[in-house]
């Protein structure tokens, strides 16, 4: 499975609930979820 990635200002427009996108600005693979891009840190 390969997740769009990108910075923040390229986030999707329009995600759907569960939607995944890698943020390279934070480094944190994020979760589009109950309207909030919510993200889990990496630690790398």
């Amino acid at each position: 499975m390969q997740i769009p990635c990108g910075t923040t200002a390229e986030r999707p427009a329009n995600p759907a609930d569960g939607e995944l996108f890698f943020n390279i600005d934070n480094a944190a693979i994020e979760v589009w979820y109950d309207g909030l891009w919510r993200y889990i840190p990496l630690g790398i």
